[in-house]
């Protein structure tokens, strides 16, 4: 058995790390790290049994069946699998291979076979996995992977590694052949780790430069095909378009994120933050059922039909939303209401029944999604709670929105509910006729008059023939937002005044790195809307002149204090805040990055740039060479002061740096190489240089010249030959950089200059 030389050491252990990562990519893009574990415990223990101690190996024969098998266990797995799963079967495939790879003799081709496995690996994974931490990870990946190639190039190349001879491949895998080296561990000391470590990162740093480079530059076309998985989307546990009363509360506390949403005011694109919470609509519900104790979508009359959006004339004048939505595993969108088309392809369509907006096609949901909105619900920095409506509320939809249950002549079950709405009214001494001071009031007694609170524990009721809502509005007192909503909603139709459920998010989550809302599975919420006629409102309330009437929103769980809202005030926010911008830079920019994308991030802000370079260099300022630096800092500040506009300074820098260092010294030396005919310059610096006028690295000659002729006028025995420095330098500025030829009375006129210029130095001791 021939000991393992430590060159052999640090490249099965660099192959094994590699091969390690591999499995770990790929097991972010499964969102299941089962298999790497097997890998990270399978490459241990191969690396000490069968690299080090060579006392475990298997056959090539068995290598082979065991390879086989397989093979076959896969291809039963891909054919059972649903046609989004399958490439999942591939990535298995690659795993089991490689585990029956680690524990043969490493041979050359052993090595090849894992370097190749762990890349497809890699392959698949950029196909089911997209998140920031599977890009860093890569990068890391791309590291260990010109380490250890470099480390078996280096052996291969120059026959370092060969086979044994058949009779001795059971006790050593591979040896190193004594070219030019006495032995293994003279080798080892010339590939020296650090060395071969400042290469790697050499290497990466330009592999990452250059393929940064070549992804943002190579034109796109179409849409991003990356941004959506084929492992199963998000199921959205907070959100749903029904209401069952007792079902959100035990899972309203997932912190995962549904949605982004920026907000821009009209004819800009600075992000906006509201003053207050953003609530984005999703389901509206009308329909509730004691029985059933839940709320229900409008009944919907034959069969679905789906509606593109308007497109208003005045959609350049609009607000804007900008939504980016995750997989999710239903279709419906939820959007600050009302929502109009500002964009040619819509990726949404309305459902006017229903009165709901969908992904469309539905196939989307398997994507990450992004379009803009226009929208007439947000005024200035405001979300206004009250909504114009232009026309009338029909008798049939008033009769849906009045709707309350009965289960018989006889009985009532919302006779309770009746009875507290009549004694809160009284009590609070409220008009009946004032319908809007009615709303406001019952809004008030369940948010924080009535002595409720919010709570998402689950909740017992001593009798279950008794309505959720009677006996969370007269005995527990305690429940979430479904129960203040369905509370009000029914105390308000109980009254006589139309009301409706509408569920969606309510959004306090702003990320000012960013300067957008994250929308998480935790944000659900519901609350109320009801519907007044133009008469029962005041006249300031509506300032649309037109206006029939009026759709108010009413939030009674506003004053209570939802439990999930305590993520927030952790001091882990700001680190949280910093990692959601960095995923969402890395979504928008790098894995959504299509023709659209890249037109607004890429080629717009290069091309904005070379036309102002090429309007200043065209200007009068520029011929003159006097820079106006007020407005281009004003112009930086604009375009460049941004982080697209950092990344690409430092692109520039990093590729001048590297062009500059290719460069031969002799152009990197201060000095000019001059042409015959400017040689008098140098005699101008050799005669003021004797003087003690000697030119600084950072001046032109054209400064040096002006610096000595301004000494010399100061001083009266020299003031005579003030002028003389600017006439030689303004010559050799027409030879140098004009490119002119001097005639014969134009170099006797220097010469004649520089004559002059030394007579009148010449015995005049310079003092100070």
């Amino acid at each position: 058995m021939t000991k393992m030389s430590v060159l052999e050491t640090r490249l099965s252990i660099s192959m094994a790390t590699m091969a390690v990562l591999g499995a770990l990519l790929l097991g972010i893009g499964q969102e299941n790290f089962a298999l790497p574990a097997l890998i990270l415990a399978v490459a241990i223990l191969s690396v000490y049994f069968t690299d080090i101690r060579q006392t475990w190996q298997l056959d090539r024969t068995v290598a082979n069946l065991a390879a086989l098998v397989a093979v076959g266990l896969s291809a039963l797995d891909f054919t059972q699998l649903q046609r989004e799963e399958q490439l999942l079967a591939v990535a298995n495939l690659l795993v089991y291979l490689q585990v029956v790879v680690f524990f043969q003799q490493k041979r050359p081709r052993t090595y090849w076979q894992l370097a190749s496995l762990s890349l497809l690996q890699v392959i698949v994974a950029a196909a089911l996995g997209y998140s920031i931490w599977f890009g860093l990870l890569l990068f890391v990946y791309l590291l260990v992977t010109i380490f250890a190639l470099s480390l078996f190039l280096i052996c291969r190349e120059t026959h370092w590694i060969e086979p044994r001879p058949e009779s001795k491949r059971r006790s050593s895998p591979v040896v190193i052949e004594h070219l030019s080296l006495p032995d293994a561990e003279g080798l080892a000391r010339l590939v020296a780790p650090r060395a071969l470590m400042k290469t790697t990162r050499q290497a990466g740093m330009a592999t990452l430069l250059i393929a940064a480079l070549v992804f943002f530059a190579l034109p796109r076309f179409g849409s991003s095909n990356w941004g959506g998985s084929l492992s199963a989307p998000q199921r959205v546990v907070g959100f749903s378009e029904t209401v069952e009363l007792g079902e959100l509360g035990q899972v309203s506390q997932d912190p995962q994120t549904v949605m982004q949403v920026q907000l821009f005011p009209p004819g800009s694109n600075t992000p906006l933050q509201l003053d207050g919470p953003l609530y984005l609509r999703g389901s509206v519900l009308v329909s509730y059922s004691h029985t059933g104790r839940r709320w229900q979508q409008a009944r919907r009359r034959g069969i679905a039909r789906y509606y593109s959006l308007p497109w208003p004339a005045n959609h350049e004048q609009l607000p804007r939303q900008r939504i980016t939505l995750e997989p999710v595993d239903q279709p419906v969108v939820c959007y600050v209401h009302p929502a109009h088309r500002i964009e040619e392809k819509s990726r949404v369509r309305y459902e006017t029944s229903q009165q709901k907006l969908i992904r469309w096609p539905e196939e989307l949901r398997h994507v990450r999604l992004q379009f803009d909105l226009g929208t007439s619900g947000i005024v200035g920095r405001q979300q206004p709670a009250i909504r114009p409506q232009r026309r009338p509320l029909t008798a049939a939809k008033r009769r849906a929105l009045l709707q309350m249950p009965r289960l018989s002549e006889s009985a009532d079950p919302l006779a309770g509910l009746r009875t507290e709405t009549a004694r809160v009214l009284s009590v609070a001494g409220t008009d009946g006729d004032d319908r809007l001071a009615v709303a406001r009031q019952l809004a008030a007694h369940l948010s924080h008059q009535g002595g409720f609170e919010y709570s998402l524990a689950p909740r017992t009721t001593s009798d279950p023939a008794l309505d959720p809502v009677v006996e969370f509005l007269l005995h527990s007192k305690r429940g979430h937002c479904e129960y203040f909503a369905s509370a009000l909603a029914l105390m308000l139709r109980s009254q006589n005044i139309p009301a409706r459920v509408v569920v969606g998010y309510k959004v306090p989550e702003w990320n000012p790195l960013g300067n957008y809302y994250r929308v998480r599975q935790l944000h659900a919420h519901t609350w109320v809307e009801a519907y007044f006629d133009r008469s029962e409102l005041p006249d300031q309330a509506i300032d649309t002149p037109d206006a029939l009437g009026a759709w108010i929103r009413f939030d009674p769980t506003t004053a209570a204090l939802a439990e999930g809202e305590s993520l927030f005030g952790s001091t882990m926010v700001r680190v949280n805040q910093a990692l959601d911008y960095v995923e969402m830079l890395w979504m928008r920019y790098v894995i959504q990055l299509d023709h659209r994308q890249q037109q607004r991030s890429v080629y717009r802000p290069v091309t904005a740039t070379i036309d102002v370079v090429r309007q200043w260099w065209r200007s009068e300022q520029a011929a003159t060479w006097q820079i106006d630096w007020q407005s281009m800092w004003e112009w930086l500040a604009r375009q460049a002061i941004s982080w697209r506009g950092m990344a690409m300074l430092v692109c520039l820098i990093l590729l001048s740096v590297a062009a500059i260092r290719r460069l031969p010294r002799q152009a990197l030396s201060p000095e000019p190489q001059l042409s015959t005919e400017a040689l008098f310059y140098r005699r101008l610096e050799r005669i003021l240089a004797q003087r003690g006028y000697r030119k600084t690295a950072t001046q032109t000659p054209r400064e040096y010249a002006a610096v000595v002729g301004g000494e010399l006028a100061m001083h009266h025995e020299t003031a005579a030959v003030a002028t003389l420095p600017r006439v030689v330098v303004d010559a050799f500025y027409r030879v140098r950089f004009g490119q002119e030829a001097l005639d014969s009375q134009a170099i006797n006129e220097v010469e004649r200059s520089l004559d002059a210029l030394q007579r009148g130095l010449d015995g005049v001791s310079k003092t100070g």
